[in-house]
């Protein structure tokens, strides 16, 4: 966690700094915390560069956000007369997955985009399906992508999708998890999207926190009920302690040096290349990706053994999405690239932290080489 957020978490955490007042409530112990959330609502819009601040809805979490995005525009437009269709890709978070599978079993209509072998989105298949849907008399259209893979850390064409989808009228939401702190220059400014999802501990912020972007005069059904916060966009009460560290991360990625995070990824995956033979990276072509993620899969590795051999290394990675973790299936996202189930099975995500060292790029390497010839060839000792 980032300094800073560490320290406005601490603050409005404990109680001795007298910060414990409800948001909600009128005395002044609720009025003095309530300034500290909505100075973290003008720091967080100030940051994505758009100007409402009050178009910031805060969430307990990145999928509740994106819940709320695609839940809210389908019952904000259900009706008799409404035909709402959902647009989205084959490799997005399963918090959009599953909202979809939710939405069709309530008479959503669903089209789902290809992704090449690479991880990337077709355009002009995107646009092809924009023109079969807004072809239809009484269809609404609602486009929810990613802006990058949480697993492959591919970029998608974010802005372009965005230009093209409201060409032909729909709604626009993105999942933007991925995006700050490890793309740089992202933010919302000239982007014509309606909703927009983020998660604070993707940047440094502590866990269950995340954020929405609503695009002013965007309709928007509540998912939850019993109270008026959030402008009765979100009932319940707010997370002061969590909201204010989200802000504090926020306000941090400015400093982020984006050049050597990307470096030191480049300088594993060279490394692993020269010194592990049958390794294939996933995303790692000429796809644009992200600078901290590297996904890859070692021939005869399962990377469930992987991630267990490393982690008695002191090593944590991922052998998909975090939300997956305890799962045994293949990784959704390989196989919409084209994986066969045993590869798909079998892949290692690496994520770099702006606190990470060439020294502790060299140790992973080193650790990395020592487990996959363990795992290939039970005989080999740890020596």
């Amino acid at each position: 966690m980032e300094q800073a957020a560490l320290n406005a978490l601490l603050l409005f955490s404990s109680p001795e700094s007298h910060n414990y007042g409800n948001a909600s409530s009128v005395h002044w112990a609720g009025r003095r915390v309530r300034g500290a959330v909505d100075a973290a609502r003008e720091t967080i819009a100030r940051c994505l560069q758009v100007d409402d601040a009050d178009s910031i809805l805060f969430t307990a979490s990145a999928t509740e956000s994106i819940n709320t995005a695609l839940k809210g525009a389908f019952f904000s437009k259900k009706s008799p007369t409404d035909n709402f269709h959902l647009l989205t890709s084959s490799v997005e978070h399963d918090a959009t997955l599953e909202t979809m599978k939710f939405l069709s079993e309530l008479g959503a209509k669903c089209s789902i985009l290809k992704v090449n072998r690479e991880g990337e989105l077709s355009l002009e298949e995107f646009e092809e399906k924009l023109m079969a849907r807004s072809s239809r008399e009484g269809d609404f259209l609602f486009v929810s992508l990613l802006v990058a893979n949480n697993e492959t850390g591919v970029v998608f064409p974010y802005r372009k999708a965005v230009e093209l989808a409201k060409k032909y009228g729909a709604m626009v939401h993105l999942d933007a998890v991925q995006a700050p702190g490890k793309l740089p220059g992202f933010n919302l400014k000239d982007l014509d999207v309606d909703l927009v999802s983020f998660s604070a501990h993707k940047i440094g912020g502590p866990k269950g926190v995340g954020a929405l972007y609503v695009k002013p005069g965007t309709k928007l059904s509540s998912l939850l009920h019993g109270g008026a916060q959030e402008k009765r966009r979100r009932a319940g009460s707010i997370n002061v302690a969590g909201v204010a560290a989200f802000a504090a991360a926020f306000e941090c990625l400015p400093d982020r040096d984006y050049v050597r995070i990307k470096k030191l990824r480049d300088i594993l995956e060279q490394k692993i290349r020269d010194a592990i033979p049958g390794v294939h990276f996933n995303g790692g072509g000429a796809a644009e990706r992200i600078v901290n993620t590297s996904n890859f899969v070692f021939d005869g590795v399962r990377g469930e053994s992987l991630v267990v051999g490393l982690d008695l290394e002191g090593f944590a990675v991922s052998s998909g999405s975090a939300c997956n973790s305890g799962s045994i299936l293949p990784s959704h996202v390989l196989l919409a690239m084209g994986h066969d189930k045993q590869s798909a099975a079998s892949a290692c995500r690496v994520s770099l932290g702006p606190g990470n060292t060439e020294e502790d790029v060299d140790s992973f390497v080193e650790t990395l080489i020592r487990t996959v010839r363990r795992i290939r060839d039970p005989r080999t000792t740890l020596a």
